[in-house]
């Protein structure tokens, strides 16, 4: 082994970030603090909240004060 693990190297683009943040936190199978999205994307939650509530709407996610979704941690 040569320890040539990444194949490639790209920025995310603003418009991406959401989408990457939430598919590689949701992959986890654990509630995503939702400071995180902040953090890792510098974007508001202001980017996310329309398509955050509809989620919600629907029954697709839960959310409290600190994570998403709202579920008692495993």
């Amino acid at each position: 082994m040569q320890g040539r693990y990444l194949e490639s190297q790209r920025d995310v683009s603003d418009d991406d970030k959401p989408f990457e943040f939430f598919m590689n936190r949701f992959r986890l199978l654990e509630r995503a603090p939702r400071a995180e999205f902040v953090a890792y994307t510098g974007l508001t939650e202001a980017v996310i909240r329309q398509p955050i509530d509809e989620a919600i709407a629907q029954g697709y996610l839960t959310e409290c004060e600190q994570y998403w979704p709202d579920y008692p941690a495993r």
